[in-house]
């Protein structure tokens, strides 16, 4: 079992094989070093699209040279995001990572029916991060789902964005993940939907259709956080405080609550995006370029082994 980002790192570098990124809008410091990042630790090469004069220019600042990548000029945002979907398409690409570009724009070209990168599956983006509550343990990963992709999720969403989340995690050799379907009480009430959708999928899952993991539901944070809250609610949980999952009730509130260990708590996170035909990154264009190159492994350890 895989509990932090280096082991992802470590693991990515043992391949031996060439991985390409393709970037669009690239013309931006932290685009820039992290693809002289992810060549220079052989995790990838990469393919930048953006102002060529800019590139090159922010490349020799970095101690890079033009010749270290492939750059297509184009100063169109929104074009440069239909032609990294394009070199995906044609198999030029491995990776799309989002550059210094608004992610609502790049996944219009990613969803793009007859021209993107759809599959039959549903797009989810899976967060993830080191539990500083497991720091002196260990340390182990926890993914949050979905912050950005789906806003306000229905019942079925719900259920393919949590399969999604499982198929990653079991990739990191999590075998049976623990998956809270998160809200702010414990107790089902149909006037809060958000509880209803969670008595509903774990009845999913005591049916046998949702598969490889253990539900638990609806689950309030403290819960999942601790086991002690568990047993002074008098709740019985097989997952409290070993939460391995958290779907959330909404894109908002997965966003602000992934943001919160980025912004507040300074962890190490990596994201990816599953059901696209290859791994979409769209990491905040605040991210650091190391937080970046955590969601390349990331997308490469549980995308294309």
């Amino acid at each position: 079992m895989i509990r932090t980002f280096k082991e992802i790192r470590d693991k990515v570098k043992s391949y031996g094989k060439k991985f390409f990124i393709v970037i669009p809008a690239a013309d931006d410091e932290i685009s820039i070093e992290t693809a002289l990042d992810a060549k220079r630790n052989n995790l990838a090469e990469s393919v930048l699209i953006g102002d060529k004069v800019r590139i090159i220019e922010i490349l020799r600042e970095q101690g890079g040279t033009e010749s270290d990548f492939e750059i297509i000029n184009c100063e169109d945002y929104f074009e440069a995001g239909r032609l990294a979907v394009r070199l995906c398409r044609e198999g030029r690409a491995d990776i799309l990572l989002k550059g210094h570009l608004d992610t609502a724009l790049l996944l219009k070209a990613v969803l793009d029916k007859n021209e993107g990168l759809r599959t039959e599956r549903l797009l989810s983006d899976i967060f993830i991060f080191e539990d500083p509550l497991w720091d002196s343990r260990g340390g182990k990963l926890v993914g949050i789902t979905d912050g950005g992709i789906t806003p306000l999720p229905n019942l079925e969403q719900k259920r393919q964005m949590l399969e999604n989340a499982v198929e990653v995690f079991k990739k990191l050799g999590y075998n049976k993940p623990k998956v809270a379907v998160m809200s702010a009480t414990e107790k089902p009430n149909e006037k809060i939907p958000s509880t209803w959708d969670a008595k509903l999928l774990v009845e999913m899952y005591k049916r046998g259709e949702i598969k490889d993991c253990i539900v638990e539901g609806p689950m309030a944070l403290d819960v999942a956080a601790h086991r002690w809250c568990a047993e002074l609610k008098g709740i019985k949980s097989e997952i409290a405080g070993e939460v391995d999952i958290m779907l959330m009730p909404s894109f908002e509130a997965a966003n602000m609550v992934a943001k919160v260990f980025v912004f507040y708590m300074n962890r190490q996170i990596g994201h990816v995006i599953k059901g696209a035909s290859v791994p979409v990154l769209i990491n905040s264009r605040t991210d650091s370029a190391q937080l970046k190159i955590n969601s390349i492994a990331l997308s490469i350890l549980t995308s294309l082994q």
